[in-house]
């Protein structure tokens, strides 16, 4: 094959993540990063079932299995105030003030909005892996201190998985995007009610020899995320990095493994005359790298 430079520019409305699970509030950065755990908390306890990844004994990792099997009687995730609805807090007295729930499986999570507001913008993942796997955890009949002993190992593993791009210095709050490292990167992007997920449409645009293999990201270089343009209607932001890819094939055991480089453009509308914004749409650009 010649060397080439391949550009391809596609337009596309994505479909969300998860329905909309804040209630009571215009989310900030860590009301964003409560709704994301509590969407993913499958696929974060997952990789903590194998032996020494997150340093669990075998009972310890024993409950995670638990809250796996039971994952789907989970309610929707509720923000509130404590001032305003005190009894949605009684049940359960944390170290952070920041979870009211009940010692059963199913029971409605509601988060502090009032404790929320004392803590840091730009908090780590850390803080809400931390207090909803310990309310998971709670459910099933672990006590609330093994609970957080429990939770802090998962959250310690998970700090060096995730990663998190905000707008704040250019005076947007309500915008994150999630850069997810599972066996697989993913690429998240989250306004006040949704998280949406653009790494299919990232992959359908990575090319390979072989047409039919299948394609997964390795690992994003170099990233950035951007306001290219801002104006009262909304504001256009860029994400950009280098893309280390592998295309595979299981059956056939086919594997190829190329560098990239990816430009993504996400638009975003003013919600109202609020300070929010709303996601509307994105533009990837990918320029293929590959040589003979």
């Amino acid at each position: 094959m010649n060397k080439f430079v391949l550009f391809i520019v596609v337009l596309f409305t994505l479909t969300s993540w998860s329905g909309p699970t804040v209630k009571e509030n215009g989310a900030g950065l860590l009301e964003l990063r409560f709704v994301s755990v509590w969407e993913n908390r499958n696929e974060i306890i997952k990789p903590c079932f194998d032996n020494g990844v997150c340093q669990l004994s075998e009972l310890e990792r024993s409950w995670l299995i638990k809250i796996k099997q039971k994952s789907h009687l989970e309610k929707k995730l509720i923000f509130s105030s404590s001032l305003k609805h005190p009894q949605q807090y009684l049940s359960l007295k944390t170290e952070t003030s920041v979870i009211g729930t009940e010692a059963k499986v199913g029971s409605q999570v509601y988060v502090n909005l009032d404790s929320l507001a004392l803590r840091p913008p730009n908090e780590s993942f850390e803080f809400p892996i931390v207090n909803l796997l310990s309310a998971w955890l709670y459910h099933h009949g672990l006590g609330w201190k093994e609970s957080l002993e429990v939770s802090k190992k998962v959250a310690k593993f998970w700090t060096q998985k995730l990663t998190a791009y905000n707008l704040i210095p250019f005076g947007i709050k309500n915008l994150e995007l999630q850069l997810f490292i599972g066996d697989e990167l993913s690429l998240f992007v989250s306004d006040s009610s949704e998280m949406r997920n653009l790494t299919p449409v990232l992959l359908e645009r990575l090319t390979c020899n072989d047409s039919n293999l299948g394609r997964s990201i390795n690992l994003i270089q170099n990233a950035t995320w951007e306001v290219a343009d801002h104006n009262t209607i909304g504001t256009l932001t860029l994400f950009s990095g280098r893309v280390r890819y592998t295309c595979s094939s299981p059956s056939t055991f086919q594997k190829e493994s190329w560098v990239g480089a990816i430009k993504v453009w996400i638009e975003f509308s003013r919600v109202g005359a609020s300070s929010d914004f709303r996601f509307e749409g994105a533009k990837v650009r990918f320029q293929d790298l590959r040589q003979n």
